[in-house]
């Protein structure tokens, strides 16, 4: 029904009802003459159907375009979106790409998708919340009801038992590594506790006083890297409280002189000059090394030298944690330095079961246990 208004013009509106989501959308127009209205209403009604009929079709390959380019209008990390990006290639668009956002179900999620992605439980949690990300804003943009990957669970992988490096296998580790710069990085990460992804992302600015002596002899951890479908990508530290202030001890000290003296050396063979802002552990075209290249080289150095099979490189940070609770130092001290968010969280992944520890609990339990046989004797007596 058209009304008049006070300025002369007709008023109506159209109601369409999304056929998908049942919401109803009124637009109002306004024209001169009832004839103008009419037609007006009608050009709005096909114009609404028409938006319902192409939304109702929405590929997820095209939409996944559509919200990359919001997250980069947004700011999001270069990083997050070059992560995006090439999972959304490789996993999401050939598997799921061509079917209708609406057609999405938690069954074909599960059998066309996560079913068919051959790696580890943590890409795949990586991969469905991405979709869940994409597929949420298809919600709130009303291209669907729900979210299919709302009840979706990936239980997590078995948690490995956290292994530590004892002196024996740290001195093979050292010996075997004399006179290359894993030496040095063996020695950082054992005296540090410091991750993989930051020792690779090292720069010497990060450690100022090695040129400036009135500077504490500290890293300061800022940064990490990421090997993202064979990129190396420096950003941010795993967490914002990774941020943080490591004093180093005199055998850290010597280690990085051993090394800068090092890097200068290679750096004038190679007529390149140096800056403070080149990368402590380098190879050899003067590269950051990658994290799966520290990895690779402790694996190969494991084998060499006859050690436990169940040790990574991240068992450095487990021993050096390990010995620090058991030094009986402030919790809340070792959680910063480790760059955790909580004293709990550290007291609960880092207090290791030692050789020594099991042996001073079991010469306390034999002790009590004298003693409570001594006391059933007087009672025997």
């Amino acid at each position: 029904m058209a009304t008049k208004r006070k300025d002369g013009r007709y008023q109506s509106s159209v109601t369409v009802t999304n056929p998908f989501t049942g919401k109803k959308t009124r637009k109002y127009v306004y024209a001169y003459t009832l004839e103008e209205l009419n037609k007006e209403k009608k050009r709005l009604v096909l114009e609404l159907e028409d938006i319902f009929t192409n939304s109702i079709n929405i590929k997820l390959s095209t939409y996944a375009d559509e919200i990359i380019k919001r997250k980069k209008d947004e700011g999001l990390s270069p990083v997050s979106i070059y992560i995006y990006e090439n999972d959304i290639k490789k996993y999401i668009k050939p598997l799921l790409g061509h079917l209708p956002l609406n057609k999405i179900t938690p069954l074909i999620i599960r059998s066309t998708l996560l079913s068919n992605i051959k790696s580890t439980q943590t890409v795949k949690k990586r991969i469905l919340n991405l979709l869940k990300m994409i597929l949420n804003q298809a919600y709130y943009d009303e291209l669907i009801t729900k979210n299919p990957c709302e009840h979706i669970i990936i239980k997590n992988e078995p948690v490995k038992e956290k292994d530590i490096i004892n002196d024996e296998e740290y001195s093979k580790l050292l010996n075997l590594t004399i006179g290359t710069y894993i030496h040095e990085l063996y020695i950082l990460a054992y005296e540090t506790g410091m991750r993989r992804a930051e020792l690779a992302a090292l720069s010497w600015e990060q450690i100022p006083f090695l040129f400036d002596d009135n500077l504490i002899p500290a890293i300061y951890v800022d940064r990490a890297m990421k090997c993202v479908y064979k990129q190396k990508i420096i950003g941010k530290t795993k967490t914002n409280s990774g941020k943080r202030i490591v004093l180093l001890s005199d055998i850290a000290i010597d280690a990085l002189k051993q090394q800068l003296q090092r890097q200068k050396e290679f750096a004038i063979r190679k007529d390149i000059p140096f800056h403070q802002t080149d990368y402590v552990f380098t190879n050899n075209m003067y590269k950051p090394i990658s994290v799966n290249t520290i990895t690779f080289n402790f694996t190969l150095h494991k084998h060499q030298a006859k050690i436990k099979e169940t040790l990574s490189f991240h068992s450095f940070r487990h021993t050096h944690a390990t010995i620090l609770m058991q030094s009986g130092l402030s919790e809340k001290a070792i959680s910063e330095r480790l760059g955790h968010k909580s004293f709990i969280f550290t007291l609960n992944r880092y207090t290791h079961s030692t050789e020594e520890a099991q042996k001073q609990i079991v010469d306390f339990l034999n002790k009590k246990t004298r003693k409570n046989d001594v006391r059933n004797d007087v009672k025997r007596r």
